[in-house]
């Protein structure tokens, strides 16, 4: 807390903070860490105007075992 978002993080992911908070975009991914599977989920967050006013992200641990399932194919 207390710290600039953009000199905590190398320049991919500087460059990904400013897109998002010029466009109120989203970024959404999944990493691996020490076995650990995550979703990511970054995206722009508005005031109460509708303007852009910062970033939220929400990391979702992944189980192992977790199913995933194709909607498309019946």
């Amino acid at each position: 807390m207390g710290k600039n978002l953009l000199s905590v993080h190398n320049e991919r992911s500087q460059a990904i903070i400013e897109e998002l908070l010029a466009t109120g975009g989203t970024n959404v991914y999944t990493i691996e860490k020490s076995g650990v599977k995550k979703l990511i989920y970054q995206s722009a967050w508005r005031n109460g105007q509708g303007e852009i006013a910062g970033l939220v992200e929400a990391s979702l641990e992944l189980p192992p075992e977790m199913p995933h399932y194709n909607r498309d194919q019946q």
